[in-house]
């Protein structure tokens, strides 16, 4: 199977896409070479070309007033004479966008937007080295169109079929206006409500109004692609349970060392945490390749694998340590031991009202915990009294609650 897709452009079925010149949606015939619209009369090819993306009408539908003063000089060359944080347009008969990114009270750069339906869910991307390997070593698999200065230049994440995607690059302008865009911005999504633009933070040219007039150019020609009628979205089952699977191993593997610590704590836990590593992060490794082979084959393959080999380095030793505490303690037939001992360090918690003391003793007893002191009343020579069992792998745990008998009061563990 190779990492890389194509598919002959003959063959197209039935689409739809918008009138260049209105932004009527046309319905295009499978084979026609172009499709006259119904309202304004202008022929719109089924292959725009590459070249062919000048918005003859560009209008202000409304604005929304702020006292940024970024988008000053576009803004009165379409004759608003007020500072603006958003300016929706009509694109020639496309309503689109300009608005700030305004972060902590400050613009950032600038987001742009156009509204249409019927896209299928897709992103472009700038192609990296990183996507370059990962098709490379069979991780992931892109569509590609053909046209090797795109394909070379935009790396295409969608899980539609390799026929609806190609559908959408087709035309030479679009992949020339998608080009055009990620030279200024990182992202480009398209879905059925529309196609939306990542903040371009190079300042202070993306606030030029021929800077964003080119955009909305850009912007305008992707709008009016042509689209599926009915697009097909590619199912991998087994790669979608695996993705769940890995988005629930991290919270369980958290909740099950928990569980397992609140019953059967060592009173050396970190022995216990120190094997529970290894163990786990040995099992990790071991199934890395078997989450290569589930995940492989898609767009998205190489993100997808990266959360996945990252959640299970994070839960397994979570779920190595939370077993070898539940064996420890589960399995565990010795006879509990009482211990006492004395208080030698206290360290005051102001915010939780809480003292953590030390405490050493007879037969190696050698503790920590915390008790509610909110009058701070526990001292350093206080008693103590700890409850243990030896452990099933040699762990010694605590059976019950520590209590430490200071001059005033008694106080058990929390």
């Amino acid at each position: 199977m190779s990492a890389y897709r194509s598919i002959s452009p003959a063959g197209r079925e039935s689409c739809a896409l918008l009138c260049r010149k209105c932004g009527a949606r046309l319905r295009l015939p499978s084979e026609q070479p172009e499709v006259r619209c119904a309202r304004c009369d202008t022929a719109n090819p089924a292959l725009r070309a590459g070249d062919d993306w000048a918005i003859d009408d560009l209008r202000e539908v409304a604005h929304k007033a702020a006292s940024y003063g970024e988008l000053v000089a576009f803004a009165e060359s379409l004759g608003i004479r007020e500072r603006c944080a958003q300016i929706d347009l009509s694109c020639d008969g496309v309503r689109c966008a300009v608005s700030l990114d305004i972060n902590s009270g400050s613009a950032q750069g600038l987001e742009l937007s156009a509204q249409t339906a019927g896209f299928p869910k897709m992103t472009f991307l700038r192609e990296t080295s990183r996507h370059v390997d990962v098709k490379q070593a069979g991780i992931s698999r892109e569509v590609q169109t053909g046209d090797a200065a795109f394909d070379a230049a935009v790396y295409v994440n969608t899980a539609v079929s390799d026929a609806d995607a190609l559908v959408v690059l087709s035309p030479p302008a679009v992949r020339a206006a998608i080009m055009r865009l990620l030279s200024e911005v990182s992202e480009i999504t398209l879905n059925d409500s529309g196609v939306a633009l990542s903040s371009h933070r190079d300042e202070p040219r993306c606030y030029a109004p021929a800077t964003v007039r080119a955009q909305l150019e850009a912007l305008r020609v992707v709008a009016g692609a042509p689209r599926p009628l009915s697009p097909t979205v590619v199912h991998d089952p087994v790669a979608r349970l695996t993705l769940v699977f890995t988005i629930l191993v991290m919270p369980l593997g958290l909740v099950s060392l928990i569980a397992s610590m609140s019953k059967w704590e060592p009173i050396d836990v970190g022995n216990v945490v120190l094997l529970g590593l290894v163990i786990g992060l040995v099992a990790a490794v071991s199934v890395q390749p078997l989450l290569t082979r589930l995940l492989r084959g898609r767009s998205s393959s190489h993100t997808e694998l990266a959360f996945a080999r990252f959640a299970t380095f994070v839960a397994s030793p979570l779920f190595a340590i939370a077993f070898l505490t539940t064996l420890n303690g589960r399995l565990d037939r010795s006879a509990e031991l009482v211990r006492d001992g004395k208080v030698v360090k206290v360290s005051w918690d102001d915010e939780n009202s809480r003292s953590q003391v030390e405490v050493r003793g007879t037969e190696n007893l050698d503790v920590s915990f915390g008790v509610y002191d909110p009058k701070r009343e526990v001292k350093v020579g206080d008693l103590a009294r700890v409850w243990s069992r030896s452990g099933a792998l040699g762990y010694a745990w605590t059976t019950r609650p520590s209590v430490i008998f200071a001059k005033t009061s008694t106080f058990r563990e929390r």
